[in-house]
């Protein structure tokens, strides 16, 4: 039966295989996971369209009652957006160099995410046509540990030829603000919180 259902098929494989990852499919830009959450074991889709959500979720659960939670998905702590930002609220910056050589400060302790997570972040993170060291750009990146095992970076960035145009539409967009949770065991990014500006609504980090 599966077979005439390539996609279930691909899934069943995915779950059994332990590498089910994330495929982006019109979800809110707030929230994205590679691999679904933990507590339910997947996406779970809300809204009114139940011609296809209801099957997807009924789909969903009985792939889990089978065959278990994957095994790829993060189960640890998991922040909510008001708490990442109780917990960025005082942080030391990690200064722009440093995090250009894809290192971040936590804790006192300096956490290495690597040149190319760096990279994505800020193309997750900061929508900006200038380099992150431009004079043209103020730039902040913070970052902690919640309890012990979720990294969590936020880069805030205002373009300051955005700030003083004349048009009220460009400037309300010259700031972004957002984070990236990351797994501190395997550092694997695993959802992304906005909490001002326009970014990109798939997020590079969590479908590569």
């Amino acid at each position: 039966m599966l077979n005439q259902y390539p996609q279930a098929q691909a899934a069943v494989s995915t779950i059994a295989g332990g590498s089910l990852r994330f495929r982006p499919r019109s979800f809110p830009s707030g929230v994205l996971e590679p691999s679904g959450c933990w507590r339910t074991g997947g996406c779970v889709v809300r809204g009114g369209e139940w011609v296809w959500l209801v099957p997807h979720n009924i789909g969903l659960r009985v792939m889990l009652a089978i065959l278990g939670k994957p095994r790829s998905v993060y189960n640890g702590p998991y922040p909510s957006k008001e708490e990442t930002l109780t917990l960025l609220s005082n942080v030391v910056p990690t200064r722009p160099d440093q995090f250009s050589r894809g290192e971040v400060l936590a804790g006192g302790k300096t956490n290495i995410v690597g040149r190319a997570k760096a990279e994505a972040l800020l193309s997750d993170l900061a929508d900006t046509d200038f380099e992150f060291d431009s004079e043209l750009i103020q730039s902040t990146v913070g970052s902690a540990v919640y309890q012990g095992r979720c990294l969590v970076i936020r880069i805030t960035t205002t373009d300051l030829m955005l700030k003083q145009d004349p048009n009220p539409f460009w400037r309300q967009r010259a700031t972004t603000d957002g984070c990236m949770l990351f797994d501190l065991q395997s550092m694997r990014a695993f959802a992304r919180y906005i909490y001002e500006g326009d970014l990109r609504r798939v997020s590079q980090l969590l479908t590569d």
